[in-house]
């Protein structure tokens, strides 16, 4: 406790009615019996009545303590000072201040003596003491919209206290030996350090627990919590994220195109958007796949998981509302590595297609989602085992609803306007047809969603149009997660057909002692997912006609190279086949 020994003393001056009150208001700033630095407390000698004829004069001296670090009116006490007493009768106030640099166990207690005496000789001593710590401050309640929630416990420390309830601040004091802090997160926080500034910006430490010591009498800490988020791109950027966990935060970069890598005629650029919303998710209930989506002041995109296991895709929108970048987050307790099946061609692959739910394949779920060939953006499976027309269950945010993009009637100067990758960026859930026009029409047929095609946008290095190359690097706009990529044809090279459970999925040998199950969800095009129950597609990066039987590679207009698994009996064959780019199929991803 303070020791404040203020005394109040009447004492009569030669026979005259008056009195002298001395004390300091160190005591108005001390915390738990201590007081902490303040170099604007005072001290006053209140003279009450009038001494008159006599005056009265004071002198100041410290018993205990740095003497040299305790000063009246900014100068050092030392060996003593005489104190000027003008207000006689009334108050007379001086400037105090103890400030020995740091208060240590040696020097924090002082003492000192005021003796006021009259001309007659008559004096009067009052002494006033005081216990001295260093002071710091813990500011726990956020001090920017990212930091999050929890509380610091303290030991060591000569006192401490709980400033309030709310946002659990605390006041700390002790002496050169410091105490020790340490960050307690709530649920769904974590700690992410201890920083000397409000900004956040100078970091002291990462550890929950900190030992402080003080270098200054009063100072400042703030521990920063944020939301309990799991980076997703520890292992790269993708379009996809794989999120296993329900109600849990995850975060990714959202100033990268996809894996950020340039590739043959493919250069990313930086991305800088306003907001993130969640796109579309599948079922019925919003929220109920991806909670909540946030983009941070550091340029990442911060969401939360829901209830309930499914796709979703969030978008990076600018400032007017335009979509510039999206992702596809994947919500599925799956272990790629622990299900992967090595190929006949010793690619890796995974053990079911792009974004499916389940691995029964009776059940559409299983099925995967829907790539047009070249877009890193998904759209969902058949709501059914046969139907051609229901999709499953979706819910659209406003104004990114589902469309189908017509350019022979899109209202466009030209109808290839909405036929560019900048459009199809912004348009992530619109489906984007090719057009076909008659030959005495002013405009030429384009059997791509693209009106200037491009042969590498899943990363296959051909720039040719008779010979498709073997290699092949993962792009911006490749659609599969971190560390895996859309296989090249040949990847699926040896595999051979061993069972049809039409109108669900076909078997395949894939390698000498595995097998796995191929969706029979057909191709989505013009609207229906065409074959739905009968054949089954997977798409490649070749951006032309791979032939395996006849040649090495064949132009054929704008079609694209696809795996082929057909239920006819004869041939019980599985192979490549072509079809025009704008068309979806699934995507089964390889290991990089």
């Amino acid at each position: 406790k303070c020791l404040s020994l203020i005394i109040n003393h009447c004492k009569p001056f030669s026979g005259r009615d008056n009195a002298v009150n001395v004390h300091d208001t160190y005591e108005e700033n001390s915390v738990g019996g201590y007081c902490t630095y303040n170099p604007f407390q005072m001290l006053a000698v209140e003279i009450d009545g009038s001494p008159a004829p006599l005056t009265l004069r004071g002198r100041i001296g410290v018993a205990q303590g740095n003497a040299g670090a305790f000063c009246l009116n900014g100068s050092p006490v030392g060996e003593g000072r005489d104190l000027t007493l003008p207000e006689q009768p009334g108050p007379n106030v001086f400037g105090v201040n103890y400030a020995p640099g740091i208060y240590t166990t040696v020097n924090s207690q002082v003492v000192y003596t005021v003796t006021v005496e009259d001309d007659a000789g008559f004096a009067q001593s009052f002494d006033i003491g005081h216990r001295f710590a260093n002071r710091l401050d813990v500011y726990i309640h956020p001090a920017t919209a990212e930091n999050g929630n929890g509380t610091v416990t303290v030991a060591g420390a000569l006192y401490d206290v709980e400033t309030s309830s709310l946002t659990h601040d605390r006041v700390v004091l002790c002496h050169e030996k410091g105490c020790t802090l340490t960050a307690v997160p709530e649920a769904g926080y974590r700690f992410e350090g201890w920083y000397s500034a409000a900004d956040y910006k100078t970091r002291l430490s990462t550890s929950a627990s900190y030992a402080y010591v003080p270098t200054s009498p009063e100072a400042a800490i703030f521990p920063k919590f944020t939301v309990n988020t799991r980076p997703l791109d520890d292992g790269g950027t993708a379009n996809c994220y794989i999120a296993p966990e329900l109600n849990t935060s995850y975060s990714f970069d959202a100033t990268t195109m996809g894996n950020g890598r340039a590739t043959t005629n493919i250069v990313p650029k930086r991305l800088a958007g306003a907001e993130a919303k969640v796109l579309w998710e599948t079922g019925t209930i919003r929220g109920a796949i991806v909670e909540s989506a946030e983009l941070t002041g550091n340029g990442r995109i911060v969401f939360r998981t829901g209830m309930t296991y499914g796709n979703a895709v969030i978008g990076l929108l600018d400032s007017r509302g335009v979509c510039i970048w999206s992702w596809h987050i994947w919500s599925v307790d799956y272990e790629i590595e622990a299900t992967a099946q090595t190929y006949a061609s010793g690619a890796v692959f995974m053990d079911r297609n792009l974004g499916a739910l389940a691995t029964d394949c009776t059940q559409a779920a299983a099925k995967g989602l829907y790539y047009q060939w070249g877009r890193k953006d998904p759209f969902p499976y058949p709501a059914l085992a046969t139907d051609a027309y229901t999709q499953a269950p979706t819910v659209y945010a406003p104004g990114f609803e589902y469309a189908e993009s017509n350019p022979r009637t899109s209202g466009t100067e030209s109808p290839y306007d909405v036929m560019t990758l900048e459009w199809a960026t912004a348009h992530p859930t619109t489906y984007m047809d090719g057009v076909f026009y008659e030959d005495w029409e002013e405009w030429a047929s384009v059997a791509d969603w693209l009106y200037v095609h491009h042969p590498n946008l899943w990363g296959n290095v051909t720039t040719g149009k008779n010979n498709i190359s073997r290699t092949s690097h993962k792009s911006i706009y490749d659609p599969c997660p971190p560390g895996w990529k859309v296989p090249g044809a040949e990847d699926f090279a040896g595999i051979e057909r061993i069972g049809v459970s039409a109108p669900y999925y076909v078997t395949i040998r894939c390698n000498s002692t595995q097998t796995a199950k191929i969706p029979l969800g057909g191709t989505f095009y013009e609207g229906r997912y065409d074959r739905n129950g009968s054949l089954g597609r997977l798409y490649t990066n070749a951006p032309y006609y791979l032939h395996w039987r006849d040649s090495t590679g064949v132009f054929h207009d704008v079609a694209c190279t696809s795996i082929l698994f057909d239920t006819s009996n004869y041939p019980p064959f599985v192979n490549t086949t072509d079809f025009y780019r704008y068309a979806a199929n699934p995507v089964r991803c390889i290991r990089e």
